[in-house]
């Protein structure tokens, strides 16, 4: 059963009818139930690239009443106040409308690249942020081609972190005074509510990143003691049992000794994290020289593109950037241009020692697989050509995966590639999973 047959035509569909349920006409969920692989996949793409289409379209309703201003007719003071009415939307939600609407008029290729299904939703309300900002929607106007091009092949993660380069490029300034506006705001707030309480805490993001770094430490060491109690508990089986805290309660008990303890006190089997900021070698030198009023010899620069992040891609401010290097806590990371470690690889069969730790690192040690957020200690690193086939145990041979993705790569006969837009993974038949800018 084909794509069309199995979900009928929008252009069929009466105006006025309204589905009771999921089970509706023009959707076979028992026939929908035996597809698999490729057909499965574009069944819920040709979906969602309706529901994509849809929202253009009702972008360009939105557009043309707003600029004709054929709201009034009905006394309606904005074009924000005429979408909350029709639509009984939140007064949020019908301000994110009316912008979104004037970026797709105004970058053209956007809507099209929506409409087409190879760009979705949320990489428009990404998109949408950045166009709030006068500086980036000058640029986005003229040179917004090239993120709708970084919006169709890179998964949502990596897109958001091109987007936070591309503003500190873009509005310098601006992401100055983000910065010290986070630094300034920061604050934590707690709470106890019957038998549950909460902490919150809010800061500049390289304050953040190093808190993260410290609980992840913390929580890794955690993990570790789940391990070793499953092992002396159940021996050579312990694999096929769960372990007795689940990750969240790992790192609420970690969160919690880190408060015992203190952050200063050594903590066994946990070394001092380090927080690395990533940055080339011409940009932490011209950051040093400003800082210290010295001449400042414009960088070259990957694309025009300022490049001093954390790991989560966060941009670090130039003067807070100088005051890690100083204090020694940046580890300098060369990468090349598709992201991934260099080094010269020895002749062994496992990932060992700063090799292991790097080809982590750069993915921020968590599973390659689009989808999965698994994290951590449990994260091993795979030889993408396997070691029985004469892979060798290289930066550009391994890739981070969880156990079950990493068993499931071999059971399955699933292979993974790297390029500049990230990782593919493939079918034993050729087929990608999730292809991105189809």
């Amino acid at each position: 059963m084909s794509v069309d047959e199995l979900i009928r035509p929008l252009s069929d569909v009466d105006v006025g009818f309204v589905p009771a349920s999921f089970d509706q006409p023009g959707f076979d969920p028992e026939a929908f139930a035996l597809m698999r692989g490729v057909e499965r996949d574009a069944s819920l793409l040709h979906v969602d690239q309706l529901i994509r289409g849809l929202t253009v379209l009702r972008a360009e309703m939105i557009h043309v009443v707003a600029t004709s201003a054929t709201f009034t007719d009905d006394a309606h003071h904005t074009p924000k106040a005429w979408v909350e009415a029709v639509l009984n939307a939140s007064p949020a939600t019908a301000a994110n409308l009316v912008r979104s609407a004037a970026l797709l008029a105004e970058v053209p290729m956007l809507a099209n690249a929506v409409r087409a299904g190879s760009v979705g939703l949320d990489q428009v309300d990404e998109l949408r942020r950045l166009h709030a900002n006068q500086r980036c929607r000058q640029e986005l106007q003229t040179h917004g081609y090239r993120l709708v091009g970084h919006a169709k092949s890179l998964t949502f993660a990596n897109f958001r972190k091109v987007l936070i380069r591309w503003k500190a490029h873009v509005d310098p300034d601006g992401t100055h005074r983000d910065h010290e506006v986070s630094r300034e705001k920061r604050h934590v707030r707690s709470g106890v509510t019957g038998h549950e309480g909460v902490i919150h805490a809010e800061g500049d993001a390289a304050s953040i990143e190093e808190m993260v770094e410290i609980l992840r430490a913390h929580a890794d060491s955690e993990f570790s003691k789940d391990c070793e109690e499953r092992a002396a508990r159940y021996g050579e089986d312990a694999a096929q049992y769960p372990l007795r805290r689940t990750h969240g309660q790992r790192m609420f008990d970690a969160f919690q000794e880190i408060f015992r303890k203190a952050a200063g006190t050594p903590v066994a089997g946990v070394s001092e994290p380090t927080v690395n900021i990533f940055t080339t070698e011409a940009e932490l030198a011209a950051a040093i020289a400003e800082y210290f009023g010295q001449p400042v010899r414009s960088p070259q620069r990957s694309g025009g593109v300022r490049f001093s992040e954390t790991e989560s891609g966060s941009p670090v401010d130039p003067a807070e950037m100088v005051v890690a290097a100083l204090l020694g806590k940046i580890r300098r990371v060369v990468v090349t241009e598709d992201g991934r470690y260099v080094s010269a690889g020895r002749p062994q069969r496992l990932f060992t020692g700063k090799l292991r730790e790097m080809i982590l690192l750069l993915d921020g040690h968590m599973c390659n697989r689009h989808g999965c957020h698994v994290r951590g200690a449990s994260v091993q690193v795979d030889h993408l050509q396997s070691w029985d086939c004469h892979g060798c145990t290289t930066a550009s041979n391994g890739g981070p995966m969880c156990p079950l993705h990493n068993r499931d790569k071999h059971r399955l006969g699933f292979t993974v590639t790297h390029d500049q837009h990230g990782w593919h993974h493939f079918r034993p038949d050729g087929t990608e999973i999730a292809p991105r800018g189809t």
